[in-house]
C-alpha cells in the first residue's frame, strides 16, 4: 500500500512482467557485450561528486516544474495545492521505479483523484494529455539534436529535421483535436470497435480540453520547453563528472532515447532499457561504449535518488493529508 493506495497485481500486470523480464535480460546483455565493465567500474570511481551535485539539483528542479505543470491541467476542473500535486507525482515515480508496467501512473492518478475530489476519469486524462505531449515532444528533441550532433550525414540530418517538423505540427495537432471533439468521435463511431474506442478518446479529449484556455496551454508548452533541456542539461553534468564530453546536442538525444524508450514494457526502474537505449544511441555518434554506459548509469543514479527522496516525502504527506481528512470526516459526523 502506498499513500493509502492498494497495490494489486492483475493479470495483465503479470503477463507485462512477464514480457518485460526476458527483454529487459536481452537488452542488457546487447549493452554489455563487448564492454569491458573493469574499465566502466573504474570510470565511475573517478566520478567528481560536485558536478554530481549540480545533477542531482537540476533533476529536483525538473521534478518541481513537471509538478507545476501536471498541475496547471489539473487545475482545468479543481483546485488543487502544488504540495499536493507534487506529493502524488513523486509517489507515483517512485512507484515506477519499484513496481512494473508503469503502475506508478496510476498511483498518481489515484493519489489526485481523492486529495483533490476530481475524477478517475479526468486525472487519468489530464496524465495520458502530459504523456502524449511529453512523446511529441521528445520526438522534437531526438530530431532537433540529430541534425546538430557532428558527423551525421547530410540524408540524415535531412530526415531529422522532416521528423522534427511533423512531431512539432503533431504537438499542435493535440492541442487542436478537443475544437474537433465531435467530428473526431463521428470519424471513430465509423471503424471497427468505434463504440469501445469512444469511450477512451472522449477521456483522451477531456484532458486535452484543460488545453483550451490560452494562458494554460501556454504555460504548459512553456515548462515543457524548459524541463527537457534542463533534463539534458543534468546529462551533459553527468557526463562532465566522467570527464566525457558529450556536448549538448547528443545529450539531449540520451535524454530523449530515454524518455521514449521508458515506452515498452520494462522492468521497475527501466534496468537493461536505459542501458541498451544510451549504448545504442551514443556510440553511433563518437562516444565509446564504456563511457555510454557509465554515463547512462550516473544519469539513472541522479535519477533514482531524486524520485527516492521525493516519492518517500511524499508518501508520507499523501499519509498524513489522509489521516487529516479522516479526523475531520470523524469530527463532522460527531457534530
Amino acid at each position: 500500500m502506498i499513500a493509502g493506495i492498494q497495490i494489486r497485481f492483475d493479470r495483465k500486470t503479470w503477463i507485462s512482467l512477464a514480457v518485460a523480464m526476458p527483454l529487459a535480460a536481452a537488452l542488457l546483455w546487447l549493452a554489455l557485450r563487448n564492454i569491458d565493465l573493469a574499465e566502466v567500474w573504474e570510470k565511475l570511481k573517478s566520478a567528481r561528486g560536485g558536478w554530481f551535485a549540480v545533477a542531482v539539483a537540476a533533476q529536483a528542479v525538473a521534478l518541481v516544474l513537471r509538478a507545476i505543470r501536471w498541475r496547471a491541467l489539473l487545475n482545468a476542473e479543481g483546485a488543487l495545492s502544488l504540495g499536493t500535486v507534487f506529493s502524488a507525482m513523486s509517489a507515483g515515480y517512485l512507484g515506477n521505479n519499484i513496481f512494473p508496467a508503469r503502475m506508478g501512473e496510476l498511483i498518481r492518478t489515484a493519489a489526485v483523484s481523492w486529495s483533490g475530489s476530481l475524477s478517475l476519469g479526468y486525472v487519468f486524462a489530464t496524465a495520458m494529455t502530459e504523456r502524449l505531449i511529453d512523446a511529441a515532444a521528445l520526438l522534437v528533441v531526438a530530431s532537433t539534436a540529430l541534425s546538430a550532433a557532428a558527423g551525421m550525414p547530410e540524408w540524415l540530418r535531412g530526415a531529422a529535421r522532416g521528423l522534427a517538423l511533423v512531431s512539432g505540427a503533431g504537438i499542435l495537432a493535440i492541442i487542436a483535436l478537443p475544437r474537433l471533439e465531435m467530428l473526431f468521435l463521428r470519424l471513430l463511431r465509423r471503424v471497427p470497435l468505434g463504440k469501445r474506442a469512444e469511450g477512451l478518446a472522449s477521456q483522451f479529449v477531456l484532458g486535452l480540453r484543460a488545453l483550451h484556455n490560452p494562458a494554460r496551454a501556454f504555460q504548459f508548452l512553456g515548462l515543457t520547453a524548459i524541463i527537457w533541456p534542463l533534463d539534458g542539461f543534468m546529462a551533459l553534468v553527468v557526463g562532465w563528472s566522467l570527464e566525457v564530453q558529450l556536448g549538448f546536442p547528443r545529450a539531449m538525444l540520451l535524454i530523449a532515447a530515454l524518455g521514449l524508450s521508458s515506452a515498452i514494457p520494462s522492468t521497475p526502474g527501466y534496468v537493461g532499457v536505459y542501458q541498451f537505449a544510451a549504448v545504442t544511441v551514443l556510440s553511433p555518434l563518437g562516444v565509446a561504449k564504456a563511457d555510454a554506459l557509465a554515463v547512462v548509469l550516473l544519469v539513472q543514479a541522479a535519477i533514482y535518488l531524486v524520485m527516492t527522496v521525493a516519492g518517500l516525502a511524499g508518501i508520507a504527506a499523501l499519509n498524513r493529508l489522509r489521516s487529516q481528512t479522516s479526523r475531520d470526516s470523524s469530527s463532522a459526523q460527531r457534530e
